[in-house]
């Protein structure tokens, strides 16, 4: 390698040191090393770092509060990639000259560049970019006291803050799974690896013995294989225990994988964006008719996460052993009919028909507070997934000692791979209704295990575009 070879390595060397530094707020450090690199760069015409460093600079500055340099560097950046095809770092560069001239004050301007890096984030469906700049947007929106607009851009980023944060989550628990299993392969090698160095030593030791003394030995083999036996059986039970302590371990680690998952996104989302809809509405001098406006949407994110709290806290209790059931007898016609009632603001609002198809007198043992949420999610789930004038059918019959109920809907259906994760708990699977009424994924899960912790089978039957049906099957004989 030539001399001017090794001081361009080099320099390229110092100015990844000063990018580094910039990322840890270092700025003395950071100038520095890019001061340092820079001109060897520029003298050697390395293109494609160059405007890199420019954008640290930058950052820099822009970190420091000195927009005018930021501004300037970011503007050196950008001459860089107008004919670059460099889509990502062009992207950037726009995405930092916006927000330089928002800092400034220079809204125009700001808007210009911000819509243009969008523009490009969009082409490559850059996400993390996507998010970023909708943020900015929103501000630059709100300082010019454009509430529908800074609206709908808050929206767009915190869609994509969503997505970013299932992605990660995704990922996550994958790493998580793929940890557990090396974890227990480990474990178990381990275990077959001392089992096999035991059997060896212990063959060693009988084998010394009985070259000594054959009755000695007799004897000792009698007394150590009544000894052995009882070890066994104690290592046999320690072993059966750790087993099931390692699985209730495994259980409470996926379940906290679980509620976090949904706390932290189906809970979060709904929260961050009445936050935010509340403070735009105390800011601005309209506010109360904002306020007004987006009520409506207010109160549907309300009643969604009161839904979700309510499932989750009673999802909690199932997992709690010795849960107690108490079973008494329940009128279903009188009970389904209570628990249509608590959803006819949203029927009437999507126009929906439930018939009722209910022999009289009929009933049921079963838990009456399990009976309630059964019933409450199943057919939550049958209007959220039915359109505008759909039909729903409430069913119920006896037939062969079974009390059978069922909720149909002629709404928007499953596949057959939907419908066999939609029952199993370790998996947060959930999807948007007709009307994007969002969903957590728990409530199924939560009706099954309510259904056999009573004695019963939940079944489904479901074909794409043309509906669901769920079935609560109850033996009479097993439920009195």
């Amino acid at each position: 390698m030539d001399k001017k070879a090794s001081s361009v390595m080099q320099s390229g060397v110092q100015c990844n040191l000063g990018y580094l530094y910039m990322k840890k707020n270092d700025s003395t450090k950071a100038l520095e090393f890019l001061n340092k690199g820079l001109p060897v760069l520029i003298e050697a015409k390395v293109a494609g770092i160059i405007p890199i460093v420019y954008m640290a600079y930058g950052e820099v500055y822009l970190n420091n509060n000195l927009y005018d340099r930021a501004l300037g560097y970011f503007e050196k950046a950008n001459n860089y990639y107008i004919s670059s095809n460099d889509v990502i770092n062009k992207a950037y560069s726009l995405y930092n000259l916006g927000i330089t001239h928002l800092k400034l004050n220079n809204l125009t301007k700001s808007e210009s560049y911000l819509i243009s890096s969008l523009e490009l984030y969009k082409s490559i469906n850059f996400k993390d970019g996507l998010e970023k700049v909708n943020k900015s947007l929103f501000k630059l929106n709100n300082s010019k006291a454009k509430t529908t607009e800074a609206l709908y851009y808050l929206e767009l980023s915190q869609s994509y803050s969503d997505s970013i944060y299932k992605e990660k989550s995704a990922r996550n628990i994958s790493m998580l799974k793929a940890k557990m299993e090396f974890e227990e392969e480990k474990v178990n090698l381990n275990l077959q690896n001392n089992q096999e160095v035991a059997k060896q030593t212990k063959y060693i030791q009988w084998t010394s013995l009985g070259l000594a003394c054959m009755i000695i030995i007799s004897i000792l083999f009698f007394q150590a294989n009544k000894t052995e036996k009882r070890l066994n059986q104690e290592l046999a039970l320690q072993t059966t225990s750790l087993s099931e302590k390692q699985k209730e371990l495994n259980t409470i680690n996926k379940n906290q994988d679980k509620l976090f998952s949904i706390v932290g996104h189906d809970l979060r989302g709904p929260i961050v964006s009445l936050k935010q809809l509340l403070g735009l509405a105390l800011e601005n001098e309209e506010g109360i008719q904002h306020f007004y406006r987006f009520g409506p949407k207010l109160k549907k994110d309300v009643d969604h996460i009161h839904f979700t709290l309510d499932n989750l806290l009673n999802w909690g209790i199932t997992q709690m052993k010795g849960e107690p059931i108490y079973p008494i007898k329940i009128d279903i016609k009188e009970k389904l009919l209570e628990i249509e009632e608590l959803f006819r603001e949203v029927l009437d609002k999507k126009s929906i028909v439930v018939n009722k198809t209910i022999t009289n007198n009929l009933t049921v043992i079963m838990d009456a507070n399990h009976f309630n949420i059964i019933f409450r999610n199943l057919i939550s789930n049958a209007i959220k997934f039915t359109p505008h004038s759909g039909k729903i059918w409430l069913s119920c019959f006896e037939e062969n000692d079974t009390i059978i109920m069922s909720v149909k809907d002629n709404g928007i259906g499953m596949s057959e791979k939907v419908t066999s994760r939609i029952f199993k708990s370790l998996e947060h699977y959930t999807t948007f209704g007709t009307d994007n009424e969002r969903g957590t994924g728990l409530g199924l899960v939560l009706c099954k295990e309510m259904i056999e912790k009573n004695k019963g089978m939940l079944t489904v039957e479901s074909e794409l575009n043309k509906g669901s049906i769920f079935v609560v099957s109850i033996p009479t004989i097993a439920s009195g």
